[in-house]
């Protein structure tokens, strides 16, 4: 009996696949894997390996953890970026610039009147 993970893995890159308008036979070329082997772990009776699981995701153009099933993969992605932005964002609310009374136009209108 093949492993209910490895069945989610088979029913994710069919699903995946399926988004993708390719064929069985599509994906296998694409992938450069087998399509016997392709068709037993969309079917769920063999296991997907690591590499196998990273070919499909390369010919797919998607992540592997969008095959494995990670969750909250974004989330994590949206806070390594987020936190520094913020901090960013907040250290230019606090920084007092002050006016500069002399703007580069009145000097260069100044320049072409003499």
């Amino acid at each position: 009996m093949p492993d209910s993970s490895d069945t989610h893995i088979g029913a994710r890159i069919a699903e995946q696949r399926n988004l993708a308008h390719l064929t069985q036979r599509g994906l296998a070329d694409r992938a450069h894997v087998s399509y016997s082997l392709l068709s037993k772990v969309e079917s769920g009776h063999r296991p997907a390996s690591p590499a196998f699981v990273a070919a499909c995701a390369r010919a797919l153009g998607i992540e592997s953890s969008v095959l494995i099933g990670q969750p909250f993969t974004a989330e994590q992605r949206e806070d390594r970026f987020d936190a520094p932005i913020a901090a960013i964002r907040a250290s230019l609310e606090n920084w007092d610039i002050p006016l500069d009374p002399v703007t580069p136009r009145v000097l260069c209108m100044k320049s072409r009147l003499t």
